[in-house]
């Protein structure tokens, strides 16, 4: 087990391994439920127990060229 000393803000981050050093990067994931009529960045709707793939638009299907803008 490798100790990495995170008191100074320059400390490098990275365990010996191997192939080379690793970088540590720890991060959070957040899922949440929006109350909201639409999707953030789709005017795609958001209605439960429609059919299956009926609230999809180019955005959320991700074509090629489509560009995501959040919605107002």
């Amino acid at each position: 087990m490798s100790i990495i000393d995170t008191r100074t803000p320059d400390a490098k981050r990275l365990i010996p391994g191997a192939t080379g050093d690793w970088e540590v990067i720890i991060g959070l994931e957040v899922h949440a439920q929006v109350t909201s009529e639409a999707k953030l960045f789709s005017g795609a709707s958001t209605s439960f127990g429609a059919a299956p793939n009926a609230n999809v638009s180019l955005v959320d299907a991700a074509m090629p060229g489509m560009l995501p803008l959040i919605n107002e």
